[in-house]
């Protein structure tokens, strides 16, 4: 039997973040072993909340030097030299943190979520990207939380990113209304199609070939969905990608994303009359190099 001080510390952690969390989240630890066997109860249970805390609070118990590690990381990041106006990128740090293996997942939800430490722009980028690399489906609901949640546009679009890279169907209703929304920015909403392309559910195809279409629409979008139709592989959309090559003559970028779609697609004729035809000559060097591609001779 759980006694009520576990039970009431557990369920501040689970339901409370910044220093009411991590007061919590400190005593606990301070139990040590004790805790571990209702914290794997905890860990099996369905809702997310709850088995995503306990997981987060095992880590803390057995795999302390591994958190402490991604502290140690982005608190170097943030002390390191640098020029006036200039930040480390963040990917060196993110990649670091990522080479420490998907245990440390658990950790990187606690400072998103949870303790919000190193909240200065660029470590929460380093986060959300080592997310990303790590691609493990317990970040999911956390990140899908962060998405809706969150006022902060580019932490918005990095979680959405990194949605995409995991791959899981639970980010799709979330990506897909993001993408439908006109208000967002260009860049969000590009993200979010790609996310959709990733997940690769058929149902998303219509959604990304009517924005693709769409004259109106950004460039960013545009193109964005036109590179996610291809990712998503369904030759049911060749004629729609087809009619966006033909008809796109003037922004050669999104010509050329059809390009690429197409060659994903297979679809060699439509690349080979490209190659004759369109009148930008990139975008004809283009679909001539992806025709040689799929069909050499």
């Amino acid at each position: 039997m759980i006694d009520d001080p576990f039970e009431t510390l557990f369920l501040s952690c689970v339901d409370r973040t910044g220093e009411p969390y991590t007061a919590a989240r400190e005593e606990l630890r301070r139990r040590g072993g004790e805790i571990a066997g209702p914290l794997e109860e905890r860990a099996a249970a369905t809702d997310w909340a709850t088995h995503t805390t306990a997981r987060i609070l095992l880590g803390w118990i057995r795999d302390r030097s591994l958190f402490e590690q991604v502290t140690s990381i982005l608190r170097d990041r943030d002390s390191a030299p640098r020029r006036v106006g200039l930040a480390p990128a963040p990917t060196a740090s993110a990649a670091a943190v990522a080479a420490l293996g998907s245990k440390v997942v658990p950790r990187l939800i606690e400072i998103l979520t949870k303790t919000h430490e190193h909240r200065d722009g660029i470590s929460g980028q380093v986060v959300l990207l080592a997310l990303d690399y790590l691609r493990d489906p317990l970040a999911v609901m956390p990140l899908r939380r962060l998405a809706l949640d969150t006022a902060d546009e580019q932490e918005r679009t990095l979680a959405v990113a990194a949605l995409g890279g995991i791959g899981d169907d639970r980010a799709f209703d979330l990506a897909r209304d993001v993408f439908n929304d006109a208000g967002r920015g260009e860049v969000l909403r590009g993200t979010a199609a790609l996310c959709l392309g990733r997940l690769g559910l058929p149902e998303a195809g219509e959604v990304l070939l009517a924005a693709a279409r769409r004259a109106g629409e950004g460039s960013t979008v545009r193109a964005s969905a036109v590179r996610a139709i291809g990712y998503l592989g369904d030759p049911a959309h060749v004629a729609g990608l087809r009619q966006v090559l033909e008809g796109e003559t003037a922004d050669g970028a999104l010509a050329l994303e059809a390009v690429g779609a197409l060659a994903r697609l297979g679809d060699a004729p439509a690349l080979r009359q490209a190659a004759r035809s369109h009148p930008l000559s990139a975008v004809r060097s283009a679909a001539q190099e992806a025709a040689a591609g799929l069909d050499p001779g």
